[in-house]
C-alpha cells in the first residue's frame, strides 16, 4: 500500500508542474532601425524648459525629454564649434583628434567617424549643416552619402531652409535604416530670431533664437511621426557649446571655460530608453559615440574617450567619469594663455586650472599689450575681467582679478608689458 501512495504522490507532483505555467522570457530590448542626431548651435542648457526654464517655450525640447531621457549635467569639451562637433562624433577629446579650432585642417582621414560606421553597417547617412566652419573642409563630411553644406557664399544658412532640407530627406530616405545629422545654427550671434519671437523676446533676442529653433525641431520630430519613423528611430538632441551671455566678462563665447559655454543639454528618445529617465550621472558629448553605437547594436572595436550611457538611458546606472574641457583660441589666436578645465563628478564643482605662464591678456592702450603671470597654481573660483569697448569693436580686457572660493583676491600674479600688439592669425579668430 505504501509503494502505490508513493507512486500515486510522484504522479499528482508531475502532473501539477507539467501544469504550471512557467514565466514568459523577457523579450529583448527593441533596438532602433534609424538615428537622428540634432545639435543646436551655441545652446546653452539653462534656457531649455526641462533644464530649468521658466520664461522661455521649447515644449518640443520638453516633450522629447520627457518621453526619453534627458542629463541634467552634460558637458562640451571645448567652446567653440567645429572641434566639438568633431569629438562628438568621434568620442574623442581635441588634443586626441587634433581639431582644436574652427580654422584647423581637416580632419585626419585614420580617424573614424559615427557616420562612416553607420554608412559601413549598411545604414542611408545625411546631414544637413548650417554654419561653413562644418563645410567639407572640415572633414566631418566623411561617411556621408548626402552632405548639405551650399551656402551661396554666405557663413551660414537659416534654420528653416536647412530644416526643410532635412524633412524632405528623412520623409523618404533611400534605404530602410538611416543615419542622419541635422545642425541649427541659429541661437549663434548676432541674434536675429524671426517673428514673432523678435517681438515676443525683444530685449532678449538670444532666448528669442532658443524658441525659433524648438520650433524648427518640432517640426522635424513631425516630420518623422507622420512618416511612421518616429518610434523606430534613436532621437539625440544636443548642443556643441553654450553662450557667455556676459557672464564672467565674455559675451560669446570660446575664450574661456565656464559651466556658461560648456554646459549643454543632453536629450535622447527612442527604443531602449526608458521613458521619463534623468541621468544623475556626469555626462559628456564624448559619450555619445560610444553611446549611440551601443543603443543600435552596431559593433564598431574603435578607440573611444566616452563610455556608452546605454545601461542608465536603460535605467539603470553609469559611474561618473570626469569631463575635461580647454580653448586653444587664447593662446594660438592672442597669445594669452589656454585655460583648461575638470570636473570629477556631478557633486564636485568644476575647478578651472590655468597653471603657470600667461593666464590674460590686459590692453593698455594702442600697440601695446600686457598679460598676467601666475607664479604658482591657483584654484580659481570666481574670476572678475574689467573690459574696454569701443562702438562697433570688440572689447578688450583691461584687467583680471582671481578670487578662491573664500573670496580671497589672488595676489600672486604681475603685469608683464609686451611690445607688440595683440597678434592675430590672419583668418577672422572670432569663435562660432
Amino acid at each position: 500500500m505504501a509503494d502505490w501512495m508513493t507512486v500515486l504522490t510522484l504522479a499528482a507532483v508531475t502532473l501539477v508542474c507539467g501544469c504550471t505555467e512557467r514565466p514568459a522570457p523577457a523579450p529583448p530590448p527593441r533596438v532602433a532601425t534609424n538615428v537622428l542626431i540634432i545639435t543646436v548651435d551655441t545652446l546653452r542648457a539653462d534656457r531649455v524648459g526641462i533644464y530649468g526654464a521658466t520664461n522661455i517655450e521649447t515644449p518640443n525640447m520638453d516633450r522629447l525629454a520627457h518621453e526619453g531621457a534627458w542629463a541634467p549635467q552634460s558637458d562640451a569639451p571645448v567652446p567653440l564649434t567645429r572641434p566639438s562637433h568633431v569629438s562628438l562624433f568621434t568620442g574623442r577629446y581635441p588634443s586626441e583628434h587634433g581639431i582644436r579650432d574652427n580654422l584647423s585642417a581637416p580632419l585626419n582621414a585614420d580617424v573614424p567617424l559615427l557616420s562612416g560606421i553607420f554608412q559601413q553597417a549598411g545604414f542611408a547617412t545625411a546631414a544637413f549643416v548650417a554654419s561653413s566652419v562644418l563645410d567639407r573642409q572640415s572633414g566631418l563630411a566623411r561617411g556621408f552619402d548626402v552632405y548639405s553644406d551650399r551656402f551661396g557664399g554666405a557663413d551660414q544658412r537659416t534654420g528653416d531652409v536647412v530644416t526643410a532640407e532635412a524633412i524632405g530627406w528623412l520623409r523618404s530616405p533611400p534605404k530602410p535604416k538611416f543615419f542622419a545629422w541635422v545642425h541649427l545654427y541659429d541661437p549663434h550671434a548676432p541674434y536675429t530670431p524671426p517673428e514673432p519671437y523678435a517681438s515676443r523676446y525683444a530685449g532678449r533676442l538670444y532666448d528669442g533664437e532658443v524658441a525659433w529653433c524648438d520650433e524648427l525641431v518640432g517640426r522635424i520630430v513631425t516630420a518623422l511621426r507622420e512618416a511612421g519613423t518616429l518610434d523606430n528611430t534613436l532621437v539625440i538632441l544636443t548642443s556643441d557649446h553654450g553662450e557667455a551671455l556676459g557672464e564672467h566678462g565674455e559675451d560669446v563665447h570660446g575664450y574661456f571655460v565656464y559651466e556658461a559655454t560648456l554646459r549643454v543639454p543632453l536629450i535622447v528618445r527612442g527604443p531602449g530608453v526608458a521613458p521619463g529617465t534623468r541621468l544623475g550621472t556626469l555626462t559628456r558629448t564624448i559619450d555619445l559615440f560610444p553611446t549611440v553605437l551601443d543603443l543600435m547594436g552596431v559593433r564598431a572595436d574603435q578607440p573611444s574617450s566616452g563610455r556608452s550611457l546605454g545601461p542608465a538611458l536603460r535605467g539603470g546606472k553609469v559611474p561618473d567619469e570626469p569631463a575635461f574641457a580647454e580653448s586653444l583660441v587664447p593662446l594660438l589666436h592672442y597669445g594669452w594663455s589656454d585655460p583648461e578645465r575638470t570636473r570629477e563628478s556631478v557633486a564636485e564643482r568644476a575647478v578651472v586650472t590655468k597653471g603657470s605662464g600667461r593666464v590674460g591678456h590686459l590692453a593698455r592702450g594702442a600697440g601695446a599689450s600686457w598679460c598676467a603671470r601666475v607664479r604658482q597654481p591657483w584654484r580659481i573660483d570666481r574670476q572678475e575681467i574689467r573690459w574696454s569697448r569701443s562702438e562697433g569693436q570688440a572689447g578688450r580686457i583691461q584687467s583680471v582679478e582671481w578670487f578662491d572660493a573664500a573670496g580671497t583676491r589672488g595676489d600672486a600674479w604681475r603685469a608683464e608689458r609686451r611690445s607688440r600688439a595683440t597678434p592675430s592669425r590672419g583668418r577672422s579668430a572670432r569663435p562660432r
